[in-house]
């Protein structure tokens, strides 16, 4: 997460002295999808970023729900800051239907190509995690190594550009050398690129980048096997009475939220990427230096007058850092249930300062809840306080108020 932040202060930077012309930009015009599926291509984008599968490269698309000649991906842009106005519509020839002046990935053929090659496919994934690329350059079979990577075991074939055209800068730039890639690719759910990363098919935009985010995991799992292999000059004996070790080969060790299901995580993992991530991309547009606190100044309106209180339902409470996030379900004045997420701080402030924990909160606990709103008006805030239902605070966190409006105690 350091490194993201510190690669979108710089990104932000040349935004900031770029941003009339970001403002001159004509605006995009409404394309042939639903809604969800564009937001979700959104999620896509900073989940992968926060994930590590992509940085200031690599690209994400999605087939049309409505054509599925058309798929949609971002004009050219690192994938932490797409937002919905970014995303642009293709045919399966990759040309924009209306490119506005806005630039394409140079190899948005990877996906065009592959969407003609198979028909099955609604979602394309390409990165150069550099996890996963010495297995294109080596004898060393990428296999899985724990439940959530299972899809590996259908084979991940390897595409060297050499074979289809000598030898060139590697990009799959052109259709001629996006179909050889397909080809490749084959009825795979994966394929690895000699020298230069990876593309990642699935029948769902979830389900792609889940398998992007545990072929990656495979690596980092084969290493430490290795490493404990090293260690104890064997990676499966152990002496008489000696209980098994726990590992993230087993799925007991620190992969421990593979063990949910995967419409669950695709759904914690949105819906924090679109707050974090917004939060960051709004930063970037503005100036640098508004990244001083992850963003939350940007993203919320800290002020007192403004602060909106809730009741609703914990569907989620998500202990991590750099912040942790209270999901809840809360019911409008029509009876329809709006998911809401407030953003708190990092667990060691939590611990350390409020006495909470990752049980804290559970599922189906009601709370009723103070946040700073949004700016952008989506039903999300910066935590100010929480009362559970028997009317007990859970906490109330004054250092959260601008310093000229804190009680006398709280300075």
């Amino acid at each position: 997460m350091r490194r993201v932040l510190w690669a979108a202060s710089i990104l932000a930077a040349c935004l900031f002295l770029t941003a009339a012309g970001i403002g001159a930009q004509d605006p995009v015009p409404a394309v042939a999808a639903g809604a969800v599926l564009l937001e979700d291509l959104v999620a896509a984008n900073r989940i992968l970023a926060d994930q590590g599968i992509v940085d200031g490269y690599g690209h994400v698309s999605v087939r049309s729900d409505r054509n599925p000649n058309r798929y949609f991906i971002s004009r050219s842009l690192a994938p932490e800051l797409v937002t919905a106005d970014d995303l642009m519509e293709l045919d399966l020839d990759s040309n924009p239907i209306d490119a506005r002046g806005r630039n394409s990935y140079q190899e948005r053929f990877i996906h065009g190509e592959i969407y003609k090659a198979r028909p099955d496919v609604m979602a394309v994934v390409h990165m150069h995690a550099p996890a996963v690329i010495p297995f294109a350059s080596s004898s060393v079979v990428l296999k899985p190594m724990f439940h959530m990577s299972a899809f590996i075991a259908e084979g991940v074939p390897v595409f060297d550009i050499r074979e289809a055209a000598g030898i060139t800068d590697m990009l799959v730039s052109n259709s001629t050398l996006g179909a050889a890639l397909a080809r490749a690719l084959g009825s795979r759910p994966a394929a690895l690129m000699r020298g230069h990363g990876a593309v990642i098919v699935g029948p769902s935009l979830p389900i792609t980048v889940g398998r992007s985010v545990y072929l990656k995991r495979t690596r980092r799992c084969r290493r430490r096997r290795s490493c404990s292999a090293a260690r104890s000059n064997t990676s499966t004996r152990r002496r008489p009475g000696r209980p098994a070790r726990r590992t993230a080969i087993s799925g007991h060790g620190r992969c421990g939220d593979e063990r949910r299901s995967d419409d669950e995580r695709w759904l914690v993992r949105k819906r924090i990427a679109l707050i974090v991530w917004g939060a960051l991309a709004a930063a970037a547009a503005i100036a640098a230096p508004a990244l001083a606190h992850h963003g939350s100044a940007v993203s919320y309106d800290v002020d007192v007058a403004k602060l909106t209180t809730i009741t609703g339902t914990v569907t989620q409470w998500v202990w991590r850092n750099p912040h942790c996030f209270i999901m809840f379900d809360v019911k409008d004045a029509s009876g329809n249930v709006v998911p809401w997420t407030a953003e708190t701080s990092s667990t060691q402030s939590m611990q350390g300062e409020h006495g909470w924990s990752r049980t804290t909160l559970k599922t189906g606990d009601v709370v009723t809840v103070t946040v700073f709103p949004s700016r952008a008006g989506t039903p999300a805030g910066l935590l100010y306080k929480v009362v559970g239902a028997d009317g007990k605070v859970l906490i109330e966190d004054q250092s959260r108020l601008p310093r000229n409006q804190r009680p006398p105690q709280a300075q």
